[in-house]
């Protein structure tokens, strides 16, 4: 039986493009879906570090006492101590005491998404009119407060604003990206990068991450 040339089915280029077409659309799809998780982690990081901050401030707030918020690195974790209910009025070398006042068992450091430590990534900008809210200017460590004593912790007062335990103003600059053992590529771990302002007076608490702009990066208020 004879059979006509449009009965034949595909040829072996046909179908070879069809497959390259589909390996091509497959890679896409995989580097899409690889940079949006890692946008989310990066998302999700600066959350739970806003969200335990900003918890601890407005506690200072509503049970009138000073919240201490201490940032620890390797792996990234933050804890919170409180002046005891029997000493309410003790400024922040008083907060030494677990949080929530009961059980008698204190909670363990809030941890932060496993792949991400508080530390700076290399070219990300951090001159005095480039980072962000300008502190921590030149500053190249994960976590910068602009205290002599307390340099990787804040307590916050029932007035709302951040000093440190010479009941100085205290403001802080506070750096979360992907470690390098999670991601060692540096273009990809600075669009990862996160970055969380304190203003001493006011308490404000800020979150920051990084644009691509036509003169290069620059930190948008998140």
């Amino acid at each position: 039986m004879h059979v006509r040339r449009g009965e034949r089915g595909f040829s072996m280029l046909e179908l070879a493009i069809v497959v390259a077409i589909t390996l091509i659309a497959g890679s896409i799809v995989f580097m899409s879906t690889r940079e949006a998780i890692k946008n989310q982690r990066g998302e999700r990081a600066l959350q739970d570090m806003l969200g335990v901050t900003r918890s601890a401030r407005q506690l200072a707030i509503d049970r009138r006492r000073v919240f201490k918020v201490a940032y620890g690195a390797s792996p990234a974790s933050i804890t919170v101590t409180v002046t005891p209910a029997t000493n309410s009025s003790g400024g922040c070398t008083a907060a030494t005491s677990q949080w929530p006042d009961s059980p008698a068992t204190a909670n363990p450091p809030d941890k932060i998404d496993g792949f991400y430590d508080f530390l700076f990534v290399t070219g990300a900008p951090n001159s005095a009119t480039t980072a962000p809210d300008g502190l921590g200017a030149g500053k190249t460590a994960g976590v910068n407060f602009t205290s002599t004593l307390d340099t990787t912790s804040v307590c916050f007062y029932p007035d709302g604003s951040a000093r440190d335990s010479n009941n100085q103003y205290s403001s802080g600059l506070i750096y979360v990206a992907p470690t390098t053992a999670a991601d060692p590529n540096t273009t990809s771990r600075l669009n990862s990068m996160r970055a969380m302002t304190i203003f001493g007076p006011t308490g404000r608490i800020s979150g920051w991450k990084l644009s691509q702009t036509s003169s290069g990066l620059r930190w948008k208020q998140w």
